[in-house]
């Protein structure tokens, strides 16, 4: 065989063993891999240094990091950096190599690099550097120790493909670095996601556990009994109750019992968000559905994937939405805003609602067949008026959990606090209750707890307690009429606006103010919340002038009864008239009632009244005051008048008449 084939075929096995060492390079074994790749070129070649010298982003600087070199080289050359070889390094960072078959061969301005070859003991090299799409990587040379030719024009082409069998393995190991540091991000964020997901988690387990459900009343053991059995299977459950009565409590109860409850409870208010938002927050969107759609959105369906999804206030749902809903119930399936696409879901729902649904069906605002879908386990959260035994152990909890967040101890709840607490209706239930202890707690400051005074001792009674004093059955109209005076004077007799009766009924003014004429409610002196502290506190006074006009001959001609309530209402006139003046003053009926004198048109009606907004002046003034018949609107004398009058019906000139003189 020919030299040159043998060379040939030599060279050719060199390249061979350098791709399978290269192969599975890494970060950990390049070290070990480079310099036996360096080692092997430089015997095969009959050489006698190999080095290469790699740049470094963070030092801005080229060194040598991997060599082999014969026992006739200085070892000082594998410390070489480019600050020693001044005139090459910038030769080198432009992508030029640098050859020489001698040292009279190295220019005279390259001195320094002439003498660190003569010491190192080079007397040839070859020089070139690593390049990948104009990116530097650095240099890797040959050298040997006598002078002459390195390499004849043909090895020096086979060592400029070595070159680059070592920019393949340098940037393969920049691309597994970069891939390495890509996955370590990853699963730092991972880690932090589930850590932060399990936090999450376990926050909302001690915050909303099925501990946290306190009582032990009959019903809602019942409640709890019929939770845990529908809990473990699959079914969909509807949970229903009043405002406040911890209808979540018992969705997160349910979800923490299932076998879902490894998975996320995904929560939705469908009464927290716009009709033309929901189906958005619900089933998602894809790219460009709508304008401002910039990427695509899953759902929080598609969130709860594998787990539970309660959809809070159901009531509020549009009517467009629940055909939707309807869908996913029946077929598991959905498909995005913007998007053709079905996603098939695997999701247990939980509802809730405040609302009467049977009723909402029959008026056309809730589907039928989502109706009778939903409600195929139902629960009923009870009341806190009908479960008043276990506000000793609410108020226990809500004491020990509350006050360490305000800084306040606790350290006795006196009996007659719970008596009082247990005498209320609690139209607001647990919510409203929380709130009391809350304000109780920071009002006493610590000790023992005090009850603010608008909830004292025997100001309100519950149903329960009134059935029992009374003996029967109360009448549907006798609960309505003792329900909204309880609402009433638990808020002092504010019908509107913020935190007035009308809201907390949910209903207009209008609508109530009929409502309590129809059920005769009226603001009697005696039960509201100061009339109650001024009672008490004239009470012993005026039962000493009671008894000294009895005992007195001449001032016993009126009965000690009458004289009790004639002095009373002396004493409580001040007090009330001026808030019942207030009142009337700022009720809109009865100012119509006062500027209406005659027969008056609904436009010089409303100037008099100094109203602008027309239908504000209909609904607040007209509508009320003809509903509750004080007001009557006349017949024309002319047939084709549009002229209608309205004047004061006998019930209002009545009505009138006694106000004014009560003012």
């Amino acid at each position: 065989m020919k030299p040159n084939l043998k060379e040939h075929l030599r060279f050719e096995r060199l390249l061979t063993e350098l791709f399978a060492s290269f192969v599975n390079v890494t970060e950990s074994n390049i070290d070990e891999r480079f310099n036996k790749a360096l080692e092997r070129i430089g015997r095969i070649l009959l050489l006698d240094g190999c080095l290469l010298a790699l740049f470094h982003k963070t030092k801005n600087e080229i060194e040598v990091t991997h060599g082999w070199i014969t026992e006739g080289i200085d070892q000082s050359i594998l410390l070489t950096t480019e600050k020693q070889v001044p005139w090459l390094a910038p030769q080198l960072r432009n992508r030029e190599g640098f050859e020489f078959s001698s040292l009279d061969d190295i220019p005279d301005e390259a001195i320094r690099e002439r003498d660190l070859y003569k010491k190192w003991g080079f007397g040839s090299a070859f020089i070139l550097p690593l390049v990948h799409n104009d990116k530097f990587l650095g240099v890797i040379a040959f050298g040997r120790i006598e002078e002459g030719p390195v390499l004849g024009p043909e090895l020096a082409l086979r060592l400029k493909i070595v070159a680059d069998v070592f920019v393949q393995a340098l940037m393969k190991i920049e691309a597994d670095k970069a891939l390495s540091e890509s996955n370590r991000k990853l699963m730092e964020m991972k880690e932090r996601i589930e850590s932060e997901r399990n936090y999450l988690q376990e926050e909302i387990g001690n915050e909303h556990n099925f501990e946290n459900i306190i009582g032990q009343s009959r019903l809602l053991c019942a409640a709890l009994a019929r939770l845990e059995k529908v809990a473990v299977t699959d079914a969909t459950v509807l949970i229903q109750g009043e405002t406040g009565t911890g209808k979540e409590l018992f969705a997160r109860a349910v979800h923490s019992l299932s076998k879902r409850s490894h998975r996320p409870l995904i929560k939705v208010n469908c009464a927290g968000l716009p009709s033309n938002l929901i189906e958005d927050e619900l089933f998602g969107h894809e790219r460009g559905a709508f304008t401002g759609a910039h990427t695509s959105r899953k759902g929080r369906f598609e969130l709860a994937g594998g787990g539970t999804i309660f959809l809070d206030e159901i009531g509020e749902l549009p009517i467009e939405t629940q055909g939707k809903l309807l869908n996913i119930l029946q077929e598991g399936e959905f498909e995005r805003l913007g998007s053709a696409r079905t996603i098939r879901v695997d999701v247990r729902i939980i509802a809730a609602t405040n609302r009467d649904l049977k009723k909402e069906v029959d008026t056309g605002r809730f589907r039928e067949d989502l109706f009778y879908r939903l409600n195929k386990v139902p629960i009923v959260v009870p009341p806190l008026r009908d479960r008043l035994d276990d506000i000793p152990h609410l108020v226990d909890w809500i004491v020990k959990r509350a006050g360490p967040k305000m800084g306040i101890k606790i350290h006795m709840i006196p009996v007659s606090a719970i008596e009082s607490l247990q005498a209320y209706s609690w139209p607001g239930n647990i919510r409203e209750l929380e709130n009391v202890i809350e304000n109780a707690i920071i009002y006493s400051g610590g000790g023992k707890l005090k009850l603010p005074s608008k909830l004292k001792p025997g100001m309100l009674k519950s149903r329960k307690q009134e059935l029992l004093i009374s003996g029967r059955q109360k009448t549907l109209a006798e609960m309505n009429h003792d329900y909204i005076k309880e609402i009433l004077l638990s808020k002092n007799w504010k019908l509107e606006g913020s935190n007035g009766a009308a809201e907390t009924l949910g209903l207009p003014p209008s609508t109530l103010r009929n409502k309590m004429n129809k059920y005769g409610v009226k603001r009697n002196r005696y039960d509201d919340i100061e009339s109650q502290e001024i009672f008490e506190k004239s009470l012993p006074d005026l039962m000493d002038r009671s008894n000294d006009k009895s005992r007195d001959p001449a001032k016993a001609q009126v009965a000690p009864d009458d004289t009790l309530d004639d002095d009373l209402d002396e004493t409580l006139d001040d007090t009330l008239d001026d808030d019942l003046d207030d009142d009337l003053d700022d009720d809109p009926v009865f100012r119509l009632m006062k500027k209406l004198k005659g027969g008056m048109n609904r436009r010089a009606l409303q100037a008099a009244l100094g109203l602008k907004d027309s239908e504000h002046f209909r609904k607040s003034y007209i509508q009320p005051a003809l509903e509750a018949g004080l007001i009557e609107m006349t017949v024309p004398d002319k047939p084709r008048s549009k002229k209608q009058k309205y004047r004061l019906t006998e019930k209002g000139q009545k009505k009138l008449a006694m106000a004014s003189q009560g003012q």
